[in-house]
């Protein structure tokens, strides 16, 4: 007999995955909290028409997440995290909506068609800068190197994190609409690492970002 989870919610249908354990206020500031509980080294907050869950590092933790929703009967979820730019032209604090997501043995895992283009009808009413394209999920960044970096710029792909392509992964395989939206946080376009996390840029683009979200999308 396998794990289960234990139907303890029924939530609404609406959903996010927030990475950043700093990025969970810029959602919960001025909504009311009707209840909360722990999952996996994260935390579950419901409101008002969707509910929020986080922090999330990695697809293990993300995975385990979406076990959660699904079986309390979440039907649509958005993942909200920050990515390593590898393209020289994107900047810190772009947004990078990921049109697929692959992992090391190049697997491919796509978003929701609706709700993927909803995100980008959003966002061609903000002022924000944004890019689609392909996003390479690491399990361990600090074990990529130089040359297979390289490698993914050849391949054209845009951002490396380390939660999309397994988000979408399971999304796809629990029958739920899914979309990821990512805040360029540092850049890996060469040989140096440039880092834009306490950069006024990236702070702003967080902010806006979800808000954003929280006006267009999940409410």
């Amino acid at each position: 007999m396998g794990l289960k989870i234990t139907p303890e919610y029924k939530l609404p249908p609406k959903a996010i995955i927030v990475a950043h354990p700093l990025d969970i206020n810029l959602f919960l500031n001025n909504i009311d909290v009707k209840a909360k509980c722990n999952l996996p080294l994260s935390k579950l907050y419901i409101l008002e028409g969707f509910s929020l869950a986080g922090p999330c590092l990695g697809g293990p933790q993300v995975m385990l997440i979406i076990e959660h929703l699904t079986a309390w009967e979440v039907k649509e979820v958005i993942f909200f995290g920050w990515c390593s730019g590898l393209q020289s032209k994107i900047k810190i604090g772009d947004i990078v909506l990921p049109n697929e997501g692959i992992k090391r043995d190049n697997a491919l895992f796509k978003p929701d068609k609706t709700l993927f283009s909803k995100t980008i009808q959003a966002l061609n009413r903000a002022p924000l800068n944004y890019y689609l394209g392909t996003v390479y999920s690491t399990d361990n960044p600090y074990a990529e190197t130089e040359n297979s970096l390289e490698k993914l710029r050849e391949k054209n792909i845009l951002a490396m994190d380390m939660e999309t392509a397994d988000f979408l992964r399971i999304s796809n395989l629990k029958g739920i609409s899914a979309n990821a939206f990512l805040i360029v946080s540092d850049k890996l376009s060469n040989r140096n690492w440039e880092t834009g996390f306490t950069k006024p840029v990236f702070k702003a683009s967080r902010r806006l970002a979800a808000n954003i979200l929280l006006s267009k999308i999940l409410i």
